[in-house]
């Protein structure tokens, strides 16, 4: 596994101050600062925004304590989203839909 990582986030505005997570409650992952490995999906977030900017960061997987990394495995991920979205009444009654 690699452990140097370059993550990619697309803003509607300039960042100022801490980061914190204060986007919509309902996002695929829950309410956090979104960052992802792929540089065209950020871009296309803001794309058609009138003062977009592009955010790089260089981290260091190793340097990250494990309870600070979510791991989604196989279908994991879509549980986590479904979980997170509470969009399908029958998986909102699951355990795993409790936050």
């Amino acid at each position: 596994m690699n452990d140097i990582y370059i993550l990619c986030h697309g803003s509607r505005g300039d960042l100022d101050g801490d980061i914190k997570p204060i986007s919509r409650v309902r996002c695929d992952f829950g309410k956090g600062f979104y960052m992802g490995e792929n540089e065209k999906q950020a871009k296309g977030l803001i794309v058609e925004d009138s003062s977009p900017i592009l955010y790089t960061v260089k981290l260091k997987l190793s340097e990250i304590s494990d309870n600070r990394i979510l791991r989604l495995q196989e279908k994991d991920w879509i549980y986590a989203v479904l979980a997170n979205r509470r969009r399908i009444q029958d998986f909102n009654e699951l355990s795993i839909a409790d936050f």
